[in-house]
C-alpha cells in the first residue's frame, strides 16, 4: 500500500483545453436529431399536458468519480406543467465508490444533495433555479457490499482487501510512474447554482410522444481544486421524450450534451464537452404508486486516462409514491452492473417533489 503522500507530476505531458469551436459534430448532430424529432408530430392534435406523464424518471445525475467534479445534467422530460404554481424538490444522492486497477485506485463515498425551486410560466414553459452541494468522505457502506457480494459470490476486485471507512485516490502514468497520491479528498468538495428553463413543444397524442427541451447554466461558487479555476460556468441542453403505452406503462427518454469551463483536477484532463443519455420504463402499479427502472449511459469524463475515458452505464432501481394531497417521493438504488472501475458501487437516491 502506498504512503498517505502527494507526489507532484513534474514530468507529466499535460494536455491543454482545446477551443469549443473543434467540437461542432456532437452538438449539431442533437440539433439536427432535436428538429427532427420535434417537426414530426406538429401536424397531430395534442392531447391535454401531462397525458403522456406518469410519475416520470428518476432525477439522478451521473454519479461516477470525474463526473461529481462539474456539472452533471439530471434527466428532464416534459410532464404537466401547472401554470402559476410553484415546484419546489429536495433530493439527495449517497454513493459508495470502489475502483482499482493499473491506471488508479479509487476508494471514497459521497453525498450529492441539490434543492429547486421552479415556476410554471405556461403549460409549455417551466424555469427554475437549483443548489447542489458534494461532499466526499469515508466508506461507511464498505463492510455491507463486502458481505453482499460474498453472498451472491461476486468478485471482491480487491475491495476487501483494502481498509474500510477510507478515503484514497492514487493515479499512475502510462509507464506506471505515481502521479498522485493523497487521503484528503476535503479539495474536491464543491457547490453551484443554476438556471434552467424547459419548454415543451407538443404534448403529445396516442400515437406521438411529449418532447421538450431543456437548457441549464450552472456557476461553481464552491469548485474543487484545479488548473483553470476562473472558469467555473457550464451549460448543457437536453432533449426530453415522455410516452404513454397504457394506463399502467411509461417510457421516457432523455438525451443531453454539457459543455464545462473547468477541465483540470487532480492532474487529470477532463473532456471539454459531455453526451448522455438516459431511458426509464415506468410500471404505474396505482393512480399515486409506480416502480421504475433506468439506465443512464455517459461518455467517460477523462481525456486519455484507461477506463475513465470509456463510457458507461449507472442503472436505478426503485420507486414514485404521491400520497394523497401532497408531493412525490422518489427512492431507489443505484448499481453499476456493467461498469466496474468508473462508476459507483453502490448507492441511494432519495428526493421529494412538491407542487403549491
Amino acid at each position: 500500500m502506498i504512503g498517505n503522500r502527494f507526489v507532484p507530476n513534474q514530468s507529466c505531458t499535460c494536455l491543454w483545453l482545446k477551443p469549443a469551436s473543434i467540437y461542432p459534430l456532437p452538438p449539431f448532430i442533437f440539433i439536427i436529431i432535436a428538429l427532427l424529432v420535434i417537426s414530426v408530430p406538429v401536424w397531430a392534435e395534442e392531447l391535454e399536458p401531462g397525458y403522456n406523464s406518469g410519475l416520470g424518471p428518476f432525477q439522478v445525475r451521473s454519479q461516477a468519480p470525474a463526473h461529481t467534479l462539474r456539472l452533471s445534467l439530471s434527466p428532464m422530460v416534459p410532464g404537466k406543467i401547472i401554470p402559476g404554481h410553484f415546484m419546489a424538490r429536495l433530493g439527495g444522492t449517497w454513493v459508495n465508490v470502489w475502483a482499482d486497477n493499473e491506471r488508479y485506485l479509487i476508494d471514497y463515498e459521497s453525498l450529492d444533495l441539490d434543492a429547486t425551486i421552479g415556476y410554471g410560466i405556461s403549460p409549455r414553459i417551466f424555469i427554475s433555479l437549483g443548489y447542489d452541494r458534494r461532499n466526499y468522505f469515508g466508506g461507511a457502506m464498505d463492510g455491507l457490499i463486502d458481505a453482499y457480494h460474498d453472498i451472491i459470490n461476486f468478485e471482491q476486485q480487491g475491495r476487501s482487501e483494502a481498509p474500510e471507512d477510507q478515503t484514497r485516490i492514487t493515479l499512475y502514468g502510462e509507464a506506471g510512474n505515481l502521479l498522485l497520491d493523497t487521503d484528503d479528498l476535503d479539495s474536491l468538495k464543491n457547490a453551484g447554482i443554476s438556471a434552467s428553463a424547459q419548454y415543451i413543444f407538443h404534448h403529445g397524442t396516442d400515437q406521438w410522444p411529449a418532447i421538450g427541451l431543456t437548457g441549464t447554466l450552472r456557476y461553481g461558487v464552491d469548485t474543487p481544486d484545479g488548473g483553470d479555476d476562473n472558469q467555473p460556468i457550464d451549460l448543457g441542453v437536453s432533449l426530453g421524450i415522455s410516452k404513454r403505452w397504457s394506463d399502467r406503462w411509461y417510457t421516457y427518454f432523455w438525451g443531453g450534451f454539457t459543455y464545462f469551463g473547468q477541465n483540470e483536477y487532480l492532474g487529470l484532463q477532463l473532456k471539454e464537452t459531455i453526451l448522455s443519455a438516459m431511458l426509464a420504463l415506468e410500471w404505474r402499479w396505482r393512480p399515486n404508486f409506480s416502480l421504475l427502472a433506468q439506465i443512464l449511459a455517459i461518455q467517460g469524463a477523462a481525456e486519455d486516462f484507461g477506463q475513465l475515458s470509456d463510457p458507461f452505464q449507472e442503472i436505478t432501481f426503485g420507486l414514485k409514491w404521491q400520497p394523497s394531497n401532497m408531493g412525490v417521493v422518489e427512492f431507489g438504488f443505484i448499481e453499476n452492473l456493467s461498469s466496474q472501475n468508473k462508476s459507483p458501487d453502490f448507492g441511494l437516491h432519495l428526493a421529494y417533489t412538491h407542487q403549491f
